[in-house]
């Protein structure tokens, strides 16, 4: 309501100042007339975008409640303007309050191809762009942002006009349309090439530029032949530990630097090479709650492109070399050689850990005991999250359970399958919030606790694309049984968690209910297709005797089916009221199988595959 009622009273003021100036300055004939809208809300992406035309004058804010608040953070607003194919717009964005922050433009096309970014400013900025033609469409998107990192707790009020462009000089100038066969060589954070353009991420524990607008590029905004210098700024907490890494570099060798808010000359730290091979990895302690700046440079005289991600990763006092393990707060009296994420036994204790990155733990126990290694992870909805470990000392055996935000238990897996002892489990997020993961070794005593290393790794996958999770070189025969888990994971509190089971043992008489599979679109260049069976039953083993039984199915568990040649789901079902599926998929490589409500992910043998799930005694599924 409050901002209904701002945007009214701006909106009466500006139009009678408007109407008296006209007034002042016609000529004989009337006044040519004009339009003034507001904003509308909720208008924070391009598909909720507020549609407006030329020549009128739109009304808006850019919310800013109190300093690092995520919501003023986040708020962005945009306009969707249709355009013709070879003309030039031009938007002038005026601010109307006295006292406000710097606000910028960015116009991009109906795929999301940027057209144009504006400089920021506290007064008034202006931006001309050409409308491409097809493929890019017929709209243009406009963006409005603030640029500097918020530190005032004022609203700021905006009025913005697109128009035709039109020259003095040449009234019948023809414009230069924007080439549609060469993409604009600029990212989507520019122009964020010095320390008060910063480009400001979200306020969350963890952020990924890939996850945001795409990974960031090297190609200068200004088309000078010089080097494109990218700062990004990271609100943090107090006392806690931070680490940013770039990642998946194509034609590039970074530089990481992170300063502070006092605009030092001298970074907090920096790094070349620490993240691997041309990566950079840098790790800091905060000193005060606030926003720390991320400077990212190219060794290179090249325009190639990468990924940031900054995390918080524990608490603690930095060293001044990286290493892979979060550095905690030394504890008095505990072993020296355990983690660096001790003493994490439990929920409240456990270590926050970054996404697509590996990091390396042991069961050294901090006090003499058990070593069980609680993990968090903060998890946004829609995407799948796979955690797994790898790199295992000798005569290590994991055991991982994985809990939801409210500390209940989700599943868990003891070996990825006969013969690889580690574990891995992927979970189909339906919240944004806290991911709990427990690592511990049951009663398989390590042989020597102080060689018990292991890595463990969560990454980040959009469902039907393809997975980096490995997957089976042979594949499984499908004469023999497929036993089932060594031991049966249990929860902080006993109770176990499902299991997968597969094998072609006996069971009663089913029901079958087939899955349809959609017919594959046959194509000159794909690789050939082969058929794989896949016959699935989901039980709760209520006698506990590690088989199916009379009344032990469970119906209406969903399954869904990928491809793991092309990341691309194939099917999709659910059990019926034995707990029972049947269904063959038609697919260039091995047949992926997910049942999010279990959080089980599973690649059945090459040729067919018969998968039982067992949920043990005391877990309700």
């Amino acid at each position: 309501m409050r901002r209904s009622l701002i945007l009214a009273a701006v909106g009466m003021i500006t139009l009678s100042l408007l109407m008296l100036i006209s007034a002042a300055l016609a000529a004989p004939e009337a006044a040519p007339s004009f339009q003034s809208i507001g904003e509308e809300e909720p208008n924070n992406s391009p598909t909720q975008a507020n549609p407006i035309d030329l020549n009128i004058q739109v009304l808006g804010v850019i919310t800013q409640t109190e300093a690092g608040d995520p919501v003023a953070v986040l708020d962005t607003d945009y306009f969707v303007l249709n355009t013709q194919p070879g003309l030039r717009y031009v938007a002038d964005l005026t601010i109307l309050t006295g006292e406000a922050m710097k606000l910028q433009m960015r116009v991009s096309d109906a795929n999301g191809g940027l057209l144009g970014v504006s400089t920021a400013s506290n007064s008034s900025v202006q931006l001309t762009w050409d409308a491409p033609g097809a493929p890019q469409g017929t709209v243009a998107y406009i963006q409005i942002r603030k640029q500097d990192v918020p530190t005032m707790t004022v609203d700021t009020q905006y009025q913005l006009e697109v128009s035709l462009w039109s020259a003095t000089a040449t009234p019948t100038r023809t414009p230069t349309p924007t080439p549609t066969s060469a993409p604009n060589p600029w990212d989507a954070y520019e122009q964020n090439d010095t320390y008060t353009t910063a480009y400001v991420l979200p306020v969350a524990v963890s952020v990924s530029l890939s996850s945001e607008d795409g990974k960031a590029n090297f190609a200068p905004y200004n088309h000078l032949p010089d080097d494109d210098i990218d700062w990004f700024a990271f609100y943090v907490r107090n006392g806690q530990q931070y680490q940013a890494y770039t990642s998946d570099l194509n034609d590039a060798d970074t530089v990481l630097q992170v300063y502070n808010r006092n605009n030092s000359t001298t970074p907090v730290q920096s790094d070349d090479n620490g993240g691997g091979g041309f990566s950079s990895k840098v790790t800091w302690q905060a000193s005060y709650d606030g926003w720390y700046y991320l400077r990212v440079s190219n060794n290179t005289d090249t325009t190639g492109t990468y990924n940031l991600t900054i995390a918080e990763v524990g608490v603690g006092t930095p060293t001044a070399t990286t290493t892979a393990l979060p550095t905690n707060t030394p504890i008095p009296g505990a072993d020296p050689d355990a983690d660096g994420c001790e003493n994490n036994l439990n929920f409240d204790t456990a270590c926050i850990i970054a996404p697509d990155h590996t990091q390396t733990f042991n069961f050294v126990p901090a006090f003499p005991g058990v070593d069980n290694d609680f993990f968090k992870l903060w998890i946004k909805p829609n995407l799948i999250y796979e955690c797994q470990t790898s790199d295992l000392a000798p005569g290590i055996d994991p055991n991982m359970i994985v809990y939801d935000q409210n500390r209940n238990a989700i599943g868990g897996n003891d070996d990825i399958e006969p013969g690889d002892l580690n574990s891995r489990f992927a979970y189909y997020a339906p919240y944004e919030g806290w991911l709990y993961i427990l690592v511990g070794y049951g009663n398989r005593t390590p042989p020597n606790i102080y060689n018990s290393d292991y890595d463990l790794t969560c990454e980040i996958s959009v469902p039907g694309q393809p997975s980096a999770t490995p997957t089976r070189t042979s594949p499984a025969a499908t004469s023999t049984p497929r036993p089932d888990a060594t031991s049966t994971p249990t929860s902080a509190s006993g109770s176990p968690v499902p299991t997968t089971q597969g094998g072609n043992g006996s069971a009663d008489a089913l029901n079958i209910r087939p899955m349809a599979t959609p017919t594959p679109r046959p194509t000159s260049e794909a690789p050939s297709l082969h058929f794989v069976p896949v016959d699935m039953l989901v039980y709760y083993d209520a006698n506990s005797d590690r088989s199916p039984g009379a009344g032990e199915g469970i119906a209406g568990v969903l399954l869904m089916a990928y491809d793991t040649a092309t990341g691309q789901e194939i099917a999709q079902g659910f059990t019926d009221e034995l707990g029972h599926l049947e269904f063959t998929a038609a697919v260039q490589g091995l047949v992926r199988l997910r049942i999010p409500y279990l959080g089980i992910s599973y690649v059945v043998g090459q040729d067919s595959d018969t998968v039982y799930v067992r949920i043990a005694p005391g877990s309700t599924p």
